[in-house]
């Protein structure tokens, strides 16, 4: 119980600071706090936190839904920017349904070896690689792209770093690349749908 106050608790915060944080930041990293990455590695991380598969999973649920209440609650009643409800739907919708894989990864990162684990170490690498690519092909005219490439290479450096030291086959390994592949093409045809040039 206490953990689920604790990740709840800095999920609200860091959802707050990220509403401070936009229009703060200098142009270089002003993305870090208009993009969905940091969030997903926050449920991520608070996922490899636990061995427990039920566990991590709600862990990764309840950390992206407490950034999100974080975040529109602070816009709308501290800073008095009104909340869109289609957005707080939409975000709140991905948190359901993306905080659970995200911590179930987190945690077979760093406590399992099998192909959940290389599952895991491709799939979150992949997400900053979309999202770096988004960002370049879509957002390059108004954000920074030292920031989105940054974010492409984190994201590969992340995924192979993972596969290196968490995984103990050259299979697993292949796969795990394999299936970063095939997540940023996923991705990119999402982000591409909802949010076309």
């Amino acid at each position: 119980m206490r953990k689920t106050v604790a990740v709840a608790a800095i999920s609200l915060a860091l959802g707050a600071l990220t509403a401070y944080a936009q229009g703060c930041l200098p142009f270089v990293v002003a993305p870090l706090a208009n993009s969905a990455a940091p969030w997903c590695l926050c449920a991520f991380a608070f996922g490899a936190t636990t061995s427990r598969r039920l566990a991590a999973g709600w862990y990764g649920a309840l950390s992206l839904l407490g950034l999100v209440a974080g975040y529109y609650g602070t816009n709308e009643l501290v800073r008095g920017y009104p909340a869109s409800l289609t957005y707080l739907v939409f975000w709140s919708l991905a948190a359901i349904v993306a905080g659970p894989l995200l911590g179930l990864g987190g945690s077979a990162v760093r406590h399992e070896r099998g192909l959940l684990a290389a599952a895991g170490a491709g799939g979150v690498g992949a997400l900053l690689v979309a999202e770096g690519i988004h960002g370049l092909t879509v957002n390059m005219a108004t954000t920074s792209t030292a920031y989105w490439w940054g974010e492409v290479v984190v994201g590969c450096a992340l995924c192979a770093w993972l596969a290196a030291t968490r995984l103990r086959s050259a299979g697993l390994r292949i796969a795990a690349g394999g299936l970063g592949v095939l997540v940023v093409g996923v991705l990119h045809a999402v982000y591409t749908g909802v949010h076309p040039s």
